[in-house]
């Protein structure tokens, strides 16, 4: 029989990316589905280990309410600090695709031992309501629109350039200003290099 690992699992979190990047490590649980089935939009696995000194190999498991594994993580090999330090690990599984929603439970295990488990939900993302006739005629024929985020209690706002398709609306946002592309105010990464893609939540004035 393997060796049994004297360590706890301190806390641990499965959160949708765009939540954590806003609250970070005080995040509600949960994943957003575009469907059921159906791909689930980017989200974080966070974990907090105290475990010693070593290499393991850790793995996250997610049961669906069915029981069944839906979403396997690893193995990868990790350097635990020890335990009397916490090894805090962050990894974005940007694809993924679920066929059920509800409440989840999550294994985290180390070296095929299964360490600690939470429980998390699973949603279909809703539809977003649709747009005021003129509102989406305005959005097809203009080019640029104001974005703006409330920071430190200010709103903060810039004119961007985008697109827009089918009730979305997406900009290119550089992470970091410069004269070669705008930069969006708090933006949510979507994208890898020097640019993110972002898509949009409309503020849109109704009758």
């Amino acid at each position: 029989m393997p060796e049994l690992i004297a360590g706890e699992l301190v806390a641990a979190a499965v959160v949708d990316a765009r939540v954590w990047e806003s609250q970070g490590n005080v995040s509600p649980d949960g994943i957003y589905l575009t469907g059921q089935p159906g791909p689930a939009l980017p989200f974080v696995m966070f974990r907090a280990w105290k475990v010693p000194v070593g290499i393991v190999q850790e793995e996250v498991r997610l049961f669906g309410p069915s029981g069944r594994m839906i979403f396997r993580w690893g193995p990868e090999y990790r350097r635990m600090a020890g335990m009397f330090d916490l090894t805090t690990e962050v990894d974005h599984v940007p694809h993924a695709v679920f066929d059920e929603t509800g409440m989840y439970v999550a294994s985290f295990v180390l070296d095929d031992q299964v360490l600690g488990e939470i429980e998390f939900p699973v949603y279909v993302q809703a539809e977003p309501p649709a747009l005021d006739k003129g509102v989406e005629e305005g959005l097809k024929k203009s080019d640029v629109i104001w974005v703006g985020a409330d920071i430190g209690g200010r709103r903060k706002t810039v004119p961007a350039w985008f697109a827009y398709k089918n009730g979305k609306v997406y900009v290119l946002s550089q992470r970091e200003p410069g004269p070669d592309e705008q930069t969006i105010p708090d933006a949510i990464k979507r994208w890898r290099g020097s640019c993110d893609i972002l898509e949009l939540t409309l503020n849109a004035p109704t009758d």
